[in-house]
Parts: C-alpha cells; structure tokens; sequence
C-alpha cells in the first residue's frame, strides 16, 4: 500500500469514526489528509471503497489489540478475563492502541448504512467472526465438547457487544463491572 493511500485510510477511519460515515462527506475527509479529490479516485473507485477500506483497517488494529491483551495470559479463564478488562480500559479511553471510546465501528457502520454495499456489510460480519473465532479458540481448553465451547464463546461475545452498546448509547462507562460477575459464572466448568 502506498503512503498516500495508507495516510488517507487512516485519516479517513479517524473522521468517519468521531463523526459517522453519514454525516462525514468525502471532502470533510480530504480536508483532513490534505490531499485532491485527484488524488483519493486515484486510490477509492467510490466512498464505499474508502469505507472498506477503514474496515480492513479497523479490524487489523483492534484483532491485534485483542491478542496483545491475552499473550500474557496463563490460562483460558484469565485470557477472558483480560480481554474484558481491556475492554473497560477502551469505555474510559485507556487504551491507547485503540484509541478513543466512539463503540465499535463496524455496529456503527451496520447501524449508520440502512443499504450497506455487500462488501461493507461481510466486512463488519466478519469482524465479528473473527472475534467469536478468537473467543472460542481460548475457550476451548476447558470445556468438555465442542457445543459447549460454542455456546460459551457465543455467550461471551454477546456479553462483551451488550457491553460496548451498554457504554456507548447508555454512557455506561462502567460496563465491564456488572458483566464481570456473569463471566466468572460462565467460566465454571465441571
């Protein structure tokens, strides 16, 4: 990838994520990068390319701040338990890797685009497959059957998605603290 188009992906994520992919015209985008309309339709056939784009982005700097928040973990149950923690750094603009607190991009993309362009749409599908695919890779170890581990990881991700919405339309910054308890319950195995 170019430098000229990396910068305008990461401009373009930074403004579509504080201001909506809506309400943001690709001009307000260009503004920022500092760069010609030229120049962007020399990298973007559309703004819904762009928008891919920030997606594919988004999704490689958050599956990375995932992981590093559980490499250090000497178990399953701790992996799940930091990831949460981590989540509670992000609601209160502690994580830094991540930056800023605005919820998750891609509901907010989903949310934003009544009609998303089907690549769009998979795009933040599979965000979410991919973070249920980490999930149950961690929790696998400690359950006895593979339905059970499904069933946790499902149980898992709806905890942490209710959470980011929970601390986002609800300024429930707090989140992670009433969830914490149901996840020690859900990491009980026999």
């Amino acid at each position: 990838m170019s430098k000229k188009r990396a910068h305008l992906v990461e401009i373009a994520l930074e403004v579509f994520y504080q201001n909506g992919i809506n309400a943001t015209g690709i001009n307000a985008v260009l503004e920022k990068a500092k760069i010609s309309k030229r120049t962007l339709y020399s990298h973007f056939t559309s703004k819904d390319e762009l928008i891919l784009a920030t997606i594919n982005l988004r999704h490689e700097h958050f599956m990375q701040w995932l992981v590093s928040l559980i490499q250090n973990a000497e178990s399953p149950k701790q992996a799940i338990t930091q990831i949460f923690v981590g989540l509670d750094d992000w609601f209160n603009d502690r994580a830094t890797a991540i930056g800023p607190f605005r919820g998750c991009y891609f509901i907010n993309t989903s949310v934003e685009s009544e009609l998303l362009s089907e690549p769009i749409a998979i795009a933040c599908k599979s965000h979410k497959d991919d973070v249920y695919q980490l999930l149950l890779n961690i929790v696998k170890p400690i359950c006895t059957a593979d339905q059970q581990a499904e069933n946790l990881a499902e149980q898992l991700l709806l905890l942490k998605e209710g959470a980011i919405v929970s601390a986002l339309v609800q300024h429930k910054k707090d989140a992670i603290k009433h969830v914490l308890p149901l996840i020690k319950q859900l990491l009980v195995t026999d």
